[in-house]
């Protein structure tokens, strides 16, 4: 299950195919994370702490940036 993934596999290991979509995503309407995040907690309850360090993750990311 996605919620045995830990934040740092995560980072490694979709990064490198998530950042440029992920970038796109955020800068096309931030409200769209909210609603994958609260689809993903209605639909896949387990899942959400996955979802929330990926979208953290990529915040952080791009404030590095």
């Amino acid at each position: 299950m996605l919620s045995h993934f830990s934040c740092y596999t995560a980072q490694n290991t979709m990064y490198s195919s998530v950042h440029t979509i992920a970038t796109a995503l955020v800068v096309f309407s931030t409200s769209l994370w909210s609603n994958i995040v609260l689809w993903v907690l209605h639909i896949h309850g387990d899942e959400i702490v996955f979802v929330k360090c990926m979208v953290n993750s990529i915040r952080q990311h791009l404030v590095l940036e």
